[in-house]
């Protein structure tokens, strides 16, 4: 018997959102964590600015998701990155997974350089976007 994994919900991935990145409506909008997230966080404490930042950013996942300071679509991870200042500036990495869920692919830690670089490339994110959700295809 396959064993299932443990998740809850964190937050759900808003109309708004989809709009504005073009992206597909997923299978469902609310958006999961594994139990598996927090043993990868913490191999990766040493980003955050002290235990207890690395504890408040993942006991506060859902408020980033749902009270983000931006988001964006990183395009290479074909991802949605919500990023909040909570004890230092964090990024929420939200991914789909086969089953077409989504699901809090990674948390860490960012500079204000990242999400100022970010809102910079911004238009031409949308741009790629759109051409790419618009561009004609072939039937098969």
């Amino acid at each position: 018997m396959e064993k299932k994994k443990s998740k809850k919900v964190v937050g759900t991935l808003s109309r708004d959102i989809i709009e504005k990145w073009y992206l597909d409506e997923p299978k469902d909008l609310q958006i999961y964590q594994s139990v598996g997230l927090y043993k990868h966080i913490f191999k990766h404490i040493e980003e955050y600015a002290s235990i207890d930042s690395a504890n408040y950013t993942m006991d506060h996942i859902g408020d980033v998701i749902s009270n983000p300071d931006y988001v964006s679509f990183n395009l290479k991870q074909n991802s949605i990155e919500y990023y909040k200042i909570l004890l230092e500036p964090v990024s929420v990495v939200v991914q789909r997974d086969e089953e077409d869920l989504l699901y809090v692919a990674s948390v860490y830690p960012v500079t204000m350089t990242k999400i100022n670089n970010r809102k910079q490339k911004e238009s031409k994110i949308i741009e790629e976007r759109l051409l790419e959700k618009y561009r004609y295809k072939e039937p098969v």
